[in-house]
């Protein structure tokens, strides 16, 4: 209703005077309407400018959390609705000729304020009353529907070294399937503002219990606190480049990526400015879990010592990582040492908006619990005839693409390829464990919306024992995915 029209029906009902008085009032109630619709539209030119700047100047553990619109924004969002609400209200008591009841309920300036978030805090946090610290929490419900041609001895995940090979009992099979849920995780993300720059704090967890059984169980993924730098926890070891992972459906992944967990302590600093491009040092002592063929008990001498650097630019990276171990095992005449090593080279390129190239190598001695398909086998080392630890080669690479072909479809094309030199080790190591595999995937993933992404994704793993014995198989995974606060 027009501002004239409020008045003529207050007009029939109330004295002149008291009209006057009303519509005064009214007046005066639509200049500040006005002035709190220019305070917001200056808000949010100021909270534009903030975050222009913080994308330039944010601290890491912040910018790198999302690239999402600020908490902030979404703050001022909200003022106007209420301003507007307020002068509807107001309208409607004029109408009914209860001019008491004419007052703006729009909360006053300071309360729409919006100086408390700061501008780089990431969309999906909210703030922790009476403190600096804002918090996130993240729920994924992923089901997996999983069909192989064989056996293939990892119903969650596709593990190439776990493939059996001819001449084994659970070799072939013929088709199976089965449906997983374990891939699903809780995450929890905090920020405290210290002060002294902000305190990241990173923990989250899925449900696989054990790879080569469908059994469900808590896994950790990662729990750390991050500082200027200073990370300290348990997370993806500092060997991980976790910039050049490919987006695949399935858990595991390529076979000859690094990824291993470890508690740590690690240090990344920015070491030099080229312009162009960024170089990134890093430095961390991890426990890391050595695995030993004919070994009573293994353990770590010392904590493996890691250190690298990459070179940063604005759509690529390259990474290289070193890893030195010192550990030993029991053996049937005492106590015998070695010492470990391995070197990983890799990066990733945006080469168009639409496309990024991935690529990873890495080789060394003594280091197999770093490869992704790799750990546990006790392909670390194994104790000789006569008692004495002797470390064992691997090496492997890798490539991943990914391509968006519109703004909600994309698709990753991947292949690995891991080789261990586990041939001449005197009969030790059983004679069906992996000598090389070969893997390869491909997928089509479908985000519906940010809560529901579906895809389907093809894998074929192939292994060759130690024995020359082959197996292979081809996998099909078809997921459904929930994003609570993505």
């Amino acid at each position: 209703m027009s501002l004239p029209c409020v008045v003529g029906a207050a007009q029939q009902e109330i004295d002149p005077a008291t009209a006057q008085q009303l519509l005064q009032k009214l007046e005066a109630m639509e200049k500040r309407i006005s002035q709190l619709e220019t305070e917001v539209s200056d808000l949010r030119e100021e909270n534009q400018r903030l975050q222009t700047t913080a994308d330039t100047a944010a601290p890491p553990a912040l910018a790198e959390a999302s690239k999402a619109a600020p908490a902030k924004a979404a703050q001022t969002e909200a003022a106007p609705a209420v301003v507007q609400k307020s002068a509807t209200d107001a309208s409607v008591a004029a109408s009914k000729g209860t001019p008491a009841a004419v007052q703006v309920q729009a909360p006053p300036a300071a309360q729409l304020s919006i100086e408390k978030l700061p501008s780089n805090v990431p969309q999906g946090f909210i703030p922790v009353w009476g403190t600096d610290a804002y918090v996130k929490f993240s729920l994924t419900m992923q089901a997996d529907v999983i069909g192989d041609t064989n056996n293939a001895n990892s119903p969650g995940e596709f593990i190439t070294s776990a493939l059996p090979v001819f001449g084994q009992n659970d070799y072939g099979g013929g088709p199976n399937a089965t449906i997983s849920f374990r891939q699903s995780t809780l995450a929890f993300q905090g920020i405290l503002e210290t002060g002294h720059g902000p305190l990241n704090v990173q923990y989250a967890n899925n449900f696989f219990a054990n790879a080569s059984t469908s059994q469900y169980g808590y896994y950790l993924l990662r729990f750390y606190g991050e500082w200027e730098g200073l990370r300290i926890g348990y997370g993806y070891s500092a060997m991980t480049d976790e910039n050049a992972i490919p987006a695949t459906l399935d858990y595991e992944g390529p076979n000859s990526l690094i990824i291993t967990y470890n508690a740590q302590i690690r240090y990344t600093r920015a070491l030099l400015d080229l312009g162009d491009a960024e170089l990134v040092g890093l430095a961390s002592l991890e426990a890391a879990s050595p695995s030993v063929t004919n070994a009573n008990s293994t353990d770590q001498r010392a904590p493996d010592i890691i250190a690298g650097a990459a070179l940063r630019g604005d759509n690529w990276h390259v990474q290289a990582t070193g890893v030195l171990s010192s550990f030993s095992s029991q053996t049937a005449v005492g106590t015998s040492d070695a010492l470990g090593w391995g070197l990983s080279l890799s990066g990733a390129w945006n080469f168009t908006e639409d496309d990024e190239l991935m690529a990873w190598a890495s080789g060394g001695s003594g280091y197999a619990n770093y490869l992704q398909d790799v750990s546990g086998l006790g392909l670390d080392a194994y104790v000789d005839a006569s008692g004495q630890l002797q470390t064992i080669g691997a090496w492997g690479f890798g490539v991943g693409y990914e391509h968006s072909w519109t703004d909600a479809v994309s698709s990753t094309f991947t292949i690995g390829y891991i080789n261990i030199d586990d041939e001449n080790t005197g009969g030790v190591i059983n004679p069906f464990v992996m000598h090389e595999t070969y893997y390869a995937s491909g997928n089509v993933v479908w985000q519906i919306f940010p809560e529901l992404t579906v895809g389907a994704e093809l894998m074929y793993g192939r292994k060759r024992a130690i024995n020359g014995s082959d197996g292979d198989d081809f996998r099909l995974q078809i997921t459904t995915r929930y994003s609570f606060n993505p």
